[in-house]
């Protein structure tokens, strides 16, 4: 569970049950530091959330910055050039 998303992690102490324990002073603890890091995070969750629901019910979720927007035309267009520049066909 140490490699798993924070949130998962929580979740797992929140809803589940220990099933198997070798090490109740290794479990205390680890609980404790989840819990402890996961409310310290909890509020920058929450804030955005909120974002992505306000920005769903304006309808307009997906009309934000696309850092890869046109990244298949720039690829094919310098493929194209580079090929035209060796003098050879890129198709």
């Amino acid at each position: 569970l140490d490699d798993v998303p924070l949130a998962v992690s929580y979740r797992v102490i929140r809803d589940g049950v220990v099933l198997n324990c070798n090490n109740e002073q290794l479990r205390i603890e680890w609980t404790a530091s989840t819990v402890s890091r996961y409310l310290d995070f909890k509020p920058f969750i929450d804030r955005h959330e909120k974002t992505v629901l306000d920005r769903v019910r304006r309808g307009d979720l997906l009309h934000g910055y696309n850092p890869h927007r046109g990244s298949i035309d720039r690829y094919r267009q310098l493929r194209e050039r580079f090929a035209r520049d060796a003098g050879i066909d890129p198709r």
